[in-house]
């Protein structure tokens, strides 16, 4: 009875020490393989350019001229994924020639224009007035490069990376 009993032990030590043994050398060889098998510099470029154009076709509808200039800041590959967090910095100019032909002042327009028989004459006044403070204010980007600053967060499935944007 003793034999079986250290026999059994032995055998629960050496089945213990070989699928430890297994599991060490198993993550090993995922953990190395999956690094290597991603070219970092062709990932980084994949999403930086999906980035820009990205950004380019988001502002292009009211924006013109529009340069950027994208760096990473921080990058991850684990899990299947990638992660990469850019620093974007976007150059760009109103399409607008006046204010009245943004958006947002024409939808202003409109609600006042639309809604005047039913506001006070105080109403209308105070409409007018926020009105032209935002045309004031929307006459100092006309004409003039903006630039603005992101911080984008890809996240990208590998191998295909299909992406999804976080800002």
């Amino acid at each position: 009875m003793r034999k079986i009993k250290v026999l059994i032990s032995l055998l629960v030590i050496l089945s213990m020490t070989i699928g430890f043994n297994l599991l060490s050398r198993s993550n090993q060889g995922v953990l190395s393989n999956t690094k290597s098998s991603v070219n970092e510099d062709v990932v980084m470029s994949e999403l930086s350019d999906t980035s820009k154009t990205w950004v380019i076709k988001n502002e292009a509808k009211y924006y013109k001229d529009i340069t950027i200039a994208i760096t990473p800041v921080n990058t991850e590959i684990k899990d299947g994924k990638v992660e990469v967090a850019f620093n974007v910095n976007v150059t760009e100019m109103l399409k607008a020639k006046a204010p009245k032909d943004l958006p947002v002042i024409r939808g202003m327009m409109r609600f006042i224009n639309s809604e005047k028989d039913k506001l006070s004459p105080n109403e209308i006044n105070a409409a007018d007035n926020e009105l032209n403070s935002w045309i004031t204010e929307l006459n100092g980007y006309i004409g003039k490069t903006e630039t603005l600053n992101i911080d984008l967060k890809v996240v990208a499935e590998l191998p295909t990376l299909s992406l999804t944007l976080h800002f």
